[in-house]
């Protein structure tokens, strides 16, 4: 397992921007005992892009993110039995903004 995550930021005249990437790799994940239930390699890429302004709203932080962004199927977890086996999947790529406010 191994994970990399790079922020940087950067002050302009208005405001902070920001942008963050985690990238983070899997090996191989037996799920049984047995080794019947085999999860290959997985990398996942996730990643925000925010601005903060100084000048008006201060306090506030807009943030645009991605996860999943490679749009990888993989298994978060399984439930094996004798009668069934049963896989909880990654959700698929997602996008989505969020506003944070500082006080």
């Amino acid at each position: 397992q191994a994970n990399l995550n790079l922020n940087y930021t950067h002050e302009f005249s208005s405001g902070q921007l920001g942008a963050y990437v985690s990238i983070a790799y899997q090996s191989k994940t037996t799920f049984d005992p047995i080794g019947n239930i085999v999860q290959g390699p997985v990398t996942t890429v996730n990643a925000e892009l925010s601005f903060a302004p100084i000048n008006f709203m201060q306090g506030a932080r807009f943030v645009l993110w991605g996860k999943n962004l490679t749009n990888k199927a993989y298994i978060l977890g399984m439930l094996a039995t004798g009668y069934n086996n049963s896989a909880t999947y990654a959700p698929p790529r997602q996008f989505g903004g969020r506003v944070e406010f500082r006080f």
